[in-house]
Order: C-alpha cells, then structure tokens, then sequence
C-alpha cells in the first residue's frame, strides 16, 4: 500500500512533498521521518518563540534557518515559508516586525502540530 493513502495531507502539512522526495513504497520511512520532523520542531519552536521575543534578531535568522528546509521537506510549505521570512528579518536586524511574524509563525506551527499529531496516531499497515 502507498504511503499516500496510509498517511493523506492535510492543509498545513502536505505529505505528498516528502512521498514525492522519498517515493511512496516505504510508509514506515516516511512515518520515521515525520516522526524526526515532529521532535525537531517542537523543540527548536519554544526556542524561535523566545529569541523573538527577547529581540535576539541573531537567534532567530539561526532557528529560522534550522526549522525552514525540514519544514518545507516535510510538506509544511506555509511554516517553511514564515521560517524563511523570520530568517530574512533575523538576517536583516528588523526587530519591529518579529512580532507580526512571530504570531503568524505561532497559527502555523500549531496546525502543523495538529497535522502531525493526527497523520502520526495513524496505524501503518
């Protein structure tokens, strides 16, 4: 059985990107790989939250920068994209628009958690 059928996309969070990457004979693999995906992002986002909001336009293009190729890899096309944008400000020093940023980011990496939580729960067969 394909991994596309086993694991559908949703709106935040597209598997056929990483089923196209990786192809889809391997549900397990992509599982696996989502799986990484999940614990990286939780991780690295409470991190790009608070260097946002400490102002740390450094921390921030860095975590950005380090969320953003997984993100898009994994089919969360929108977050990778709000990554690339908190990358570009981190890079530019443009403090003032964080925050806009920061809360677009916050809608986005929720629904991908919601996305993953429920793509995940998901038996393999």
């Amino acid at each position: 059985m394909s991994a596309e059928k086993i694991m559908p996309s949703h709106a935040a969070l597209d598997v056929s990107v990483l089923i196209t990457l990786l192809g889809d004979d391997d549900p397990a693999l992509i599982r696996k790989l989502l799986e990484v995906f999940a614990r990286s992002a939780a991780a690295i986002a409470p991190e790009l939250t608070a260097a946002c909001r400490a102002g740390d336009a450094e921390q921030v293009a860095l975590l950005a920068h380090k969320l953003k190729s997984p993100a898009r890899t994994s089919g969360a096309l929108a977050l990778g994209e709000c990554c690339a944008a908190l990358e570009a400000a981190g890079t530019a020093r443009a403090i003032t628009e964080f925050a806009a940023l920061l809360a677009q980011f916050t809608v986005e990496m929720a629904a991908v958690q919601t996305a993953l939580a429920e793509l995940l729960k998901q038996p393999i067969d």
